[in-house]
């Protein structure tokens, strides 16, 4: 009978993952994997390198891998945790130094710059709208900017490529104030680098901020900061239905989070999952994030697996409670007898 687990080695012999050991349906030299009749489990050279040795848990964890099967299933087949697989098959992908044309499963698992990612929909998080302001102190005659005309006050204009400038000479409690709005967005893969790359602008500006008739700047205030986790399924969903999605604080009221679909890069517009609230964006969007990341390179049960799963637990729970039921009807009664020999014995 041919044997239905082998599988080739780059030397031509065979191993068999079902006995972990050479196949018996095959005349094979001498196995690398076995020594003075002793099977080893360690070092089996698949000719990717002179160290790029596998174990044999390895092994065959690649093969399951190779077959498309998830980390849960391959666990399954193994009987060990699923994140004892994970750390199989990624120990395995260092030693092969495999490249994107060499794919170990359906879902890709590849070698990029000395590490492993899951070729899976990246979100990338743009962090835009940031706009701060300062008290000034000026001479409003000499800042040589175009003036545009407000119902109650004016207010001097400047734009170029990088920022917007609003000059005020008084506002509100009588000071002289400046707007700033940068208008470069800052996309990073995380909400924490986008946010410490945005930090450093405004250190960087203020250190090289120079403007005729502005003599200093004082008492920074964060006028607006959005933060966007981008291309997210929820988003896809929502606008290719052509909904639309927004959230309040339950405090203020004012809005905290909404699915846009904004063209902002001049390529086509990507839908995002934005946080705009002043004091919670940077705190939503790093949750949203972690989700994102969690269900996009996480495995999970089917809706179907999960019913089942819910209604084995469902089915055992009614036994148990089932199998008390009659528990305590036995401990009724004999309490009863209990008592009838007690009043007996009173007699």
């Amino acid at each position: 009978m041919i044997c239905p687990n082998k599988i080739e080695m780059k030397d031509g012999s065979y191993l068999c993952f079902k006995t972990k050991s050479k196949c018996t349906d095959c005349i094979l030299p001498p196995h690398p994997l076995v020594s003075h009749g002793t099977k080893k489990t360690t070092n089996v050279n698949l000719n990717y390198g002179d160290n790029n040795n596998l174990t044999l848990r390895q092994l065959e964890a690649m093969k399951y891998r190779n077959e498309g099967l998830t980390f849960r299933s391959i666990a399954d087949k193994m009987n060990i945790k699923c994140s004892s697989v994970h750390k199989l098959v990624t120990k395995a992908i260092k030693k092969l130094g495999l490249t994107k044309q060499q794919k170990t499963s359906k879902r890709g698992l590849t070698k990029k710059q000395g590490g492993i990612t899951k070729k899976a929909n990246k979100h990338n998080v743009s962090l835009h709208n940031d706009s701060i302001s300062f008290n000034i102190e000026c001479d409003w005659d000499k800042i040589e900017a175009d003036i545009k005309h407000l119902k109650y006050k004016d207010y001097k204009f400047i734009k170029n490529d990088d920022y917007v400038f609003k000059i005020y000479n008084t506002c509100k409690n009588g000071k002289q104030k400046i707007i700033i709005q940068f208008r470069k967005d800052i996309i990073r893969s995380d909400v924490k680098t986008a946010y410490n790359v945005a930090t450093q602008r405004i250190r960087d500006f203020i250190a090289t901020f120079s403007l005729k008739g502005i003599y200093r700047l004082y008492s920074l205030e964060q006028l607006s900061r959005h933060y966007a986790i981008l291309g997210t399924e929820l988003a896809k969903k929502v606008i290719k239905e052509g909904r639309q999605i927004f959230i309040y604080d339950p405090n203020d009221n004012t809005l905290r989070k909404l699915i846009d679909n904004s063209d902002r890069t001049g390529k086509g517009g990507k839908p995002e999952a934005e946080s705009v609230h002043l004091d919670h964006a940077k705190a939503d969007a790093e949750k949203d994030e972690i989700f994102w990341k969690d269900i996009t390179l996480n495995d999970y049960y089917l809706p179907s697996q999960t019913k089942h799963i819910l209604d084995t637990v469902l089915s055992v729970q009614k036994e148990y409670a089932e199998q008390i039921k009659k528990h305590l009807e036995v401990q009724d009664k004999t309490l009863l007898t209990l008592k009838a020999i007690r009043d007996e014995f009173k007699k």
